[in-house]
């Protein structure tokens, strides 16, 4: 029998801990203070320019959709927990089925015959759970890549757009654009 358990609680625990509501997404936006220019316009380190405007604008549409993508998957996550969870459950009870009707009791044709497909069965658990484990993990490892670039995105995005000032008119321009 080949039997796999990996530690699932702990992977779980790390994927499902860094997902981001959906409150955080509407957060992308441009928080800084709004100038008004009242003469010759002045843009310094903490004042965006139009291009960088734009560009915050953009950065912050992708931000807020991938934040979507991974809070859907997060959610993935927990009902393939719950039927991998169940499928250990079966697999326990077949083994301890298994460990208390040896091939000891089994004395004619028809009892042998029985036990095989029940080790069939336990098997094809065993094969199921263990390609669900394997599945799983390739999705947490990515699902983990995409959350850790996102996480680097979200910091850049503050760093650079949210907290700058800008001029209203700027602003407006750049939208009117779209």
């Amino acid at each position: 029998m080949k039997r796999q358990y990996t530690p699932i609680i702990a992977l779980f625990g790390v994927v499902l801990t860094t997902g981001y509501s959906t409150a955080l997404a509407e957060q992308f936006n441009l928080n800084g203070p709004a100038k008004i220019s009242t003469s010759a316009k002045s843009y310094g380190p903490d004042t965006l320019t139009p291009d960088q405007i734009r560009s915050c604008l953009s950065t912050g549409e992708q931000l807020e959709f991938q934040n979507k993508i991974l809070t859907s998957q997060s959610k993935g996550f927990e009902k393939k927990r719950a039927a991998i969870d169940a499928l250990e459950t079966k697999i326990e009870a077949s083994q301890a089925y298994l460990d208390k009707h040896t091939t000891k009791e089994v004395n004619d044709d028809a009892g042998i015959a029985a036990r095989n497909r029940k080790i069939e069965d336990h098997n094809a658990l065993i094969t199921d759970y263990n390609n669900r484990i394997t599945a799983y993990e390739k999705q947490a490892a990515g699902y983990a890549a995409t959350n850790e670039r996102y996480t680097e995105q979200r910091k850049a995005f503050y760093e650079q757009c949210s907290d700058k000032q800008y001029y209203v008119e700027d602003l407006k321009a750049v939208q009117a654009e779209e």
